[in-house]
């Protein structure tokens, strides 16, 4: 049995792909907004960079870069989630709340959960080679 949802309106065709599509600017437009915004994201994607030229140059293995890959964009979306949460909260509540600070310090600890985790595993992948490659040019 298939559901069927009803709109306030019925969308024609031409309409319907044109929301479709739009869908994708507006997607890029709050991304855009955060790395703007947020200097912490902008933090973190030097470090990324840091870590891709690190990479390459210590010619890590695949499994190490989908490791780096899928760490770096569960960062990167826990971050942009933080910051909805943080507009969402300063919208609701724009005077001190002690409520409010709470759901702000438990949506930054989710940010710093996953970079401290992305720092260890970058120790486990970085480290070794680091130190192999300054004991060869010693």
């Amino acid at each position: 049995m298939k559901l069927k949802i009803k709109y306030p309106f019925k969308k024609k065709k031409s309409q319907k792909y044109l929301y479709d599509s739009n869908k994708f600017f507006v997607a890029f437009k709050g991304i855009k907004t955060v790395f703007l915004e947020e200097s912490s994201v902008r933090y973190q994607l030097l470090v990324l960079v840091a870590t891709i030229l690190l990479g390459i140059l210590l010619r890590i293995t695949i499994i190490e870069w989908v490791a780096i890959i899928i760490l770096a964009i569960i960062v990167f979306t826990l971050e942009i989630i933080n910051t909805a949460i943080e507009n969402i909260v300063d919208m609701i509540s724009p005077e001190y709340n002690k409520m409010a600070g709470k759901i702000k310090d438990i949506a930054a600890g989710a940010v710093l959960i996953s970079t401290i985790g992305s720092i260890l595993v970058g120790v486990i992948i970085f480290y070794p080679r680091v130190i192999d490659l300054l004991w060869r040019l010693s």
